[in-house]
C-alpha cells in the first residue's frame, strides 16, 4: 500500500509539471494587458475538468451505465479539444494576415 501511495504521489507531482510550462508559454505569446484573462480563461477550463468526474458519478448514481458514460464522455472532451484548438488556430492565421497586411 505505501509504495502504490508513493508512486501514485510522484504521478500526481509529475503530472502537474505542464501548467508552469503552460502559462509561461501563454504569456510568451500574449500581450502582458490580456494575461490575467488567459490564465483565468485557463483556470475556468480546468475548473470545468475537474467536474466532470462530478458530474458522471452523479449520472451513474442516476443508473446511466458507466461504460455508456465513459464511451460518450470522453470522445466529447478530446472532440471539444480539437474544435477549441482548430478555432484558436484560424484565430492566429487570422491575426498573422492582419498583421501582415498592415506593415
Amino acid at each position: 500500500f505505501y509504495v502504490s501511495m508513493a508512486f501514485l504521489l510522484v504521478a500526481y507531482l509529475a503530472a502537474e509539471c505542464w501548467y508552469g510550462a503552460t502559462l509561461s508559454m501563454v504569456q510568451g505569446a500574449l500581450p502582458a494587458s490580456v494575461w490575467g484573462s488567459a490564465q483565468g480563461m485557463m483556470n475556468a477550463v480546468q475548473i470545468a475538468g475537474n467536474a466532470s468526474p462530478i458530474l458522471l458519478g452523479s449520472l451513474k448514481r442516476r443508473g446511466a451505465s458507466l461504460r455508456a458514460l465513459l464511451s460518450v464522455a470522453v470522445p466529447a472532451a478530446y472532440f471539444s479539444c480539437a474544435a477549441l484548438f482548430w478555432l484558436a488556430m484560424r484565430a492566429r492565421l487570422t491575426e498573422a494576415r492582419a498583421g501582415k497586411r498592415e506593415e
